[in-house]
């Protein structure tokens, strides 16, 4: 085509448009039939080629993909128009592509009966001669409105007209309510939907889960201070003595009214660590001499996971190798069951069903949410190498060797964080180490056994991803901190809430760190939680118990008792009418606090040992938790929860205030068996 012609040959394009919108026109009309213009003819011949050779695949799948979804949807819109028009030809001619589109997507009723619809309508002209001039003329379908392109199908217009007439139209909760007729019924049938669901519920022995059962017992406690302030109008109660018990089944200083366990942000703890480098940042090497890597922390970094697992372990591959050091540790978790981390996986929802996966074997659509199933999540590493034990691998003569190294195999360890440190704790080398991980877990633990190192290692821990991704020296941390402080920072994490043990509510890290900074007693208790010399053990308890009172702003108190009702008596003393009454006691009581250092002391022992193969020789079972349906729940409490006679709440110097009249055997028995026997028929509440 030549430059000197192009407004008018858009011109003609435009007049032949037009003309060719304005023909009556069939599908069985040809192109040529149509066009005298030469160049718009040649324009749509073009096209038409090029969509051919898209569908064939010439420009790619992509392209092809959707010339493939273009062509099904004109389809419907052919069909479609063929109705609106009364176009029978047009009619005839698409039923059997969308008979072909009902077969690919699997409604093999609608594509065994378009194929017999189809043939009727083509002997229709046999079977009912002269009715297919009648269809010529758009009987196939129903015009209801003088607008052109409105005929609709025969049974739509009879749904919408005879049909919709016939049917009840008052359907809906809103007319459901309006109708006294339809209330009436329900209310009938009520009884016997109810005992049918209860049948087929007792059937199945479908209960509801412990964590609501412990919310109901919850709710029917909340009358505590009712039946308190009843028994105080005969008796003076002991409230000194009522808050020695736990009085809930859950601590509401670690635990939701739904049972769950309270969780604080970890990150904050690291954020006040990484405050305190400040400007004074030394400058990481170009290289590091040996790099190990969170392998799942990893996986959680692909950005393009691929299909089958045999290209996903070559880009797993090709992401390690962009780590220029001499030497890459790849450190995953492994999974125990039971676990003292099994309340956290319930939380976060981490199924546990089967899976096994080969080299072919496509991958799950969301691999990254696929990776919260704690089986799947071992499937990728069972593939890549055995869980459990260390293999090295080294090139020699073009052979990759494979070599089991025992003394990295490390069993016990469940997860990645403490077989990280106890990796580190076997290099016998001077070396720069890198850290690759997104834990803080793995820097507490690291500071903890700094004292631990074969040799002399600067450490550096490579946090975060895209713009926060930073490099955090653990050697300047650790003289920053002081020995003393790193090494108390196991348990201090644990005591104020990890993944294997309950955050205190409201309490967090930020605060709780400082007062640890500031008292060399608190510091050195936290060092001893891990002893065996049970003297040591009660005195360590006793200044721990001290530190979580200075935690809830009790300087100078050694009882979490005294604290509690010390705060109860501060929360609900007589006030002004305005004042808000709505609070809750939020500390623990003695034996809460007890089992919840037996925790902190076995996951305090299990960090601080991370550089040895056996770290820990302690029970879960003996350290504040049971065995529950093969999982490990919690330990919250010994002994009762609530009071279990009125007499134990009692000051029994001034139990009578009735009329003296009555004898004092008398009143004792009577008043003692009416209270008693309401105070234990009623429920309690936690303040």
């Amino acid at each position: 085509m030549e430059q000197v012609e192009p407004n008018f040959l858009k011109e003609q394009i435009f007049d032949d448009l037009l003309q060719y919108q304005d023909l009556e026109v069939s599908h069985l009309t040809t192109t040529a039939e149509l066009l005298p213009n030469q160049v718009l003819s040649r324009v749509l011949s073009s096209y038409k080629e090029f969509v051919d050779k898209t569908r064939q695949g010439d420009h790619g799948k992509t392209a092809q993909f959707y010339m493939t979804y273009i062509q099904l949807v004109n389809y419907y819109i052919t069909l479609s128009r063929s109705i609106r028009m009364g176009d029978f030809e047009m009619f005839k001619h698409i039923i059997p592509k969308i008979t072909n589109l009902f077969f690919i997507v699997n409604q093999p009723n609608y594509a065994r009966w378009c194929v017999k619809y189809y043939d009727n309508l083509q002997n229709v002209d046999k079977t009912h001669p002269g009715l297919e001039e009648e269809f010529k003329s758009g009987c196939f379908g129903i015009k209801r409105t003088d607008k052109s392109f409105s005929r609709i199908p025969v049974d739509l217009t009879l749904e919408q007209t005879i049909n919709a007439d016939a049917a009840r139209r008052l359907s809906g909760i809103a007319h459901f309510t309006n109708s006294i007729a339809a209330r009436q019924r329900w209310t009938k049938t009520h009884s016997i939907r109810a005992a049918l669901i209860s049948h087929v519920l007792d059937r199945l022995q479908k209960r509801k889960k412990i964590l609501r059962n412990k919310i109901v017992e919850l709710r029917l406690q909340r009358d505590l201070f009712g039946r308190m302030l009843g028994i105080s109008l005969t008796h003076k109660v002991d409230i000194k003595r009522v808050l020695t018990f736990p009085l809930t089944p859950v601590p509401t200083s670690m635990c939701h009214t739904d049972g769950s366990i309270c969780k604080t942000d970890k990150s904050q703890l690291m954020k006040l660590i990484e405050k305190k480098i400040g400007d004074n940042v030394d400058r990481p090497p170009p290289c590091f001499d040996l790099a190990i890597l969170d392998g799942f922390f990893m996986l959680h970094l692909m950005k393009e996971v691929p299909v089958t697992f045999d290209s996903l372990s070559k880009n797993f591959l090709s992401m390690i190798l962009r780590f220029k050091s001499n030497r890459v540790d790849i450190v995953f978790d492994q999974y125990f069951t039971p676990s003292i981390k099994d309340f956290e996986r319930t939380r976060r929802d981490e199924l546990t069903r089967p899976v096994t996966i080969g080299p072919n074997q496509i991958r799950p659509h969301n691999f990254i949410a696929e990776l919260k199933n704690i089986n799947f999540k071992e499937a990728p590493v069972h593939f890549l190498l055995t869980i459990g034990l260390c293999y090295s691998y080294r090139v020699e003569s073009n052979k990759v060797i494979k070599t089991l190294e025992d003394s990295l195999s490390c069993e016990e360890h469940e997860e990645a964080d403490s077989r990280i440190i106890y990796h580190i704790c076997q290099i016998n080398v001077d070396a720069e180490v890198m850290i690759r991980c997104s834990d803080t877990d793995i820097l507490i633990i690291l500071l903890g056994n700094m004292d631990h190192f074969n040799a002399s290692l600067t450490l550096w821990v490579n946090l975060g991803v895209g713009n926060h991704e930073r490099l955090i020296s653990a050697n300047k941390i650790h003289e920053i901190l002081g020995s003393s402080v790193s090494k108390a920072l196991p348990c201090f994490h644990a005591l104020t809430g990890c993944d294997y043990t309950p955050a205190f509510f409201r309490k967090g890290k930020l605060r709780p760190f400082k007062i640890l900074e500031q008292s060399e007693q608190y510091q050195t208790a936290c060092q001893n939680i891990i002893t065996d010399d049970e003297e040591l053990l009660d005195e360590t308890f006793k200044t721990l118990e001290k530190f979580i009172c200075h935690i809830y702003g009790a300087r100078d108190s050694w009882n979490v008792n005294e604290v509690r009702f010390q705060m109860f008596a501060n929360t609900y003393r007589s006030k002004k009418s305005e004042d808000n009454l709505k609070k809750k006691i939020v500390t623990l009581t003695h034996p809460a606090y007890r089992h919840h250092l037996l925790r902190v002391r076995y996951v305090t022992k299990f960090w601080t040992n991370a550089y040895l193969k056996h770290p820990t020789s302690l029970s879960p079972q003996a350290s504040g938790w049971t065995m529950n349906n093969n999982k490990y729940d919690f330990i919250w409490f010994d002994g009762e929860q609530l009071p279990s006679l009125v007499a134990d709440i009692i000051i029994k110097d001034n139990n009578l205030l009735e009329n003296d009249n009555n004898t004092k055997d008398d009143d004792d028995n009577e008043s003692d068996s009416s209270d008693e026997d309401d105070y234990q028929d009623s429920p309690v509440l936690v303040p």
